[in-house]
């Protein structure tokens, strides 16, 4: 109708991101990471003790070979 104000279109989000400087955190080897909200600090490990890209790379090299590699890394871990 005419002289009714609309609402503005919504932007997408990814733009909104940007806007903000939240960008995605990429490897250069191809591993996109997507990081969860902090829910709790754990008491059992130390920040040194965090896992690191090259952990993410290790576990993504030992999926394609078969076998049971993977199951023999997890043996004690309860």
């Amino acid at each position: 109708m005419p002289g009714e104000k609309s609402a503005p279109a919504p932007k997408p989000a990814g733009a909104q991101a940007r806007r903000r400087g939240l960008h995605p955190v990429r490897d250069p080897g191809g591993i996109a990471l997507r990081f969860a909200r902090v829910k709790r600090y754990r008491p059992d490990k130390l920040p040194v003790e965090a896992d690191t890209i090259a952990t993410a790379r290790g576990g993504l090299e030992m999926q394609g070979k078969g076998g049971n590699d993977d199951v023999d890394t997890l043996k004690g871990i309860t």
